[in-house]
């Protein structure tokens, strides 16, 4: 093709070379056109990530305060059954008392 370009006259030559020109010129805009588009992607692409660690943190923020509630509620029921193992133990003493005193009466 060069070989071709060459043999043209000077004016046709320069009309080729203009529209090669303005063909670059066009192809390099589509090119700045794509690369904008894929900064402006990789920017909300950040910005969601940044997004999922801060909704991922408040999930984890908010199982810890469940956990804590829990170990709190299961201390709590631990208490809560030796005071009543502490309560039936007393009852069972209190009728073997009684028993006792009834079986002295009897005497």
């Amino acid at each position: 093709m060069e070989e071709e370009i060459g043999k043209l006259p000077e004016k046709q030559c320069r009309i080729i070379i203009v529209k090669m020109i303005q063909s670059l010129k066009s192809r390099m805009e589509k090119v700045q056109e794509s690369s904008n588009t894929f900064n402006k992607d990789l920017e909300d692409i950040k910005k969601k990530q940044t997004e999922t660690n801060n909704t991922i943190t408040e999930i984890k923020n908010t199982l810890q305060g469940i956990n804590s509630r829990i170990i709190e509620a299961e201390e709590w029921i631990s208490e809560l059954e030796d005071s009543m193992v502490e309560i039936s133990e007393e009852q069972n003493k209190g009728k073997r008392m009684k028993s006792i005193k009834d079986s002295l009466r009897d005497l």
